[in-house]
């Protein structure tokens, strides 16, 4: 049976679209949402994978609170873009757990819309 733990996390930032004909083209902020999915690959001798306190200070050490994302991004901070850069970075700073294997992140642009980054097979 496979197990997996998810925590979800926030942050707000602001950010402006390049090459968008639309509203979001000007500057505007959210509060995002990430759903991070990790297989649970072993456990402690006390039964559990990680600590949920690590894992979240893992997390939010990657994520850009309050930050003005074209400022900290080279790419089109598109909710796309973004989803790719927060996995990658969420994964590397949990390279120190050998029990837990980041799956997905789950990035939520506002509570109804959000976009996955998923590891492919054999990643």
């Amino acid at each position: 049976m496979k197990k997996f733990l998810k925590v979800r996390r926030n942050f707000d930032s602001a950010h402006y679209l390049n090459n968008y004909d639309g509203k979001c083209a000007n500057l505007h902020g959210h509060t995002w949402f990430i759903e991070s999915l990790f297989e649970v690959l072993g456990v402690h001798e006390n039964g559990i994978s990680e600590d949920f306190k690590k894992v979240k200070a893992a997390i939010d050490m990657a994520l850009p609170d309050h930050a003005f994302l074209n400022e900290v991004y080279k790419d089109n901070p598109t909710a796309e873009n973004l989803s790719e850069i927060l996995f990658k970075e969420i994964d590397s700073r949990m390279s120190w757990s050998k029990n837990l294997k980041l799956k997905s992140a789950n990035l939520y642009e506002g509570p109804g819309s959000s976009i996955i980054c998923e590891r492919g097979e054999g990643e």
